[in-house]
């Protein structure tokens, strides 16, 4: 419970002090499913702009996108 309590805490967060960013510094790609009813494409869209390098990939599956199309995902 305590960290999944400190995931939302965590989204309210004072602004980062001087000099730092909001972005994640990180590589980092996004595999969305097109057909996840509650978690629109907007969001995934959205999400890009805290990245620094980033992509997206939107695949026919819904939110459990690694339980429908586990072949599409994993390669080797």
């Amino acid at each position: 419970l305590t960290g999944m309590l400190n995931w939302y805490r965590g989204m309210f967060r004072a602004a980062p002090s001087r000099g730092k960013t909001n972005k994640i510094s990180i590589p980092t790609h996004v595999f969305w499913g097109e057909n996840d009813y509650v978690l629109g494409k907007d969001l995934a869209e959205q999400s890009m702009k805290y990245l620094e390098q980033g992509g997206i990939s939107f695949f026919q599956a819904t939110h459990w996108i690694m339980h429908e199309i586990p072949d599409e995902l994993n390669i080797a």
